[in-house]
């Protein structure tokens, strides 16, 4: 287990982006001390805190990462690929993508 100061460094995002992305119920951690609130990432989660950090910084609205991590854990390529697609053309038309 990760806690969440390592999470924050491994992952790229930082302290506060992780309670903020637990509370949006985006990256939930696999375990919370009920006396301490503090919040403890499972190492397969890494990967998925790594995604969510890259298609923050590309721009990616919250609702559709949300969408991707889901479809990600659950090896739904076809959505998670429809996704990123949408994503990419918005992207490469330099318009504003409609969410």
């Amino acid at each position: 287990m990760r806690s969440i100061g390592e999470m924050a460094q491994d992952s790229g995002l930082s302290v506060s982006a992780l309670r903020f992305y637990d509370g949006a119920g985006v990256l939930a951690p696999a375990w919370v001390d009920a006396v301490s609130g503090y919040r403890w990432y499972g190492p397969e989660q890494l990967e998925e805190a790594q995604l969510l950090a890259r298609l923050r910084r590309a721009g990616m609205p919250l609702a559709d990462i949300r969408l991707v991590l889901a479809g990600w854990s659950s090896a739904d390529t076809d959505l998670v690929r429809k996704l990123l697609q949408a994503h990419l053309c918005c992207l490469q038309l330099w318009v504003r993508c409609p969410h």
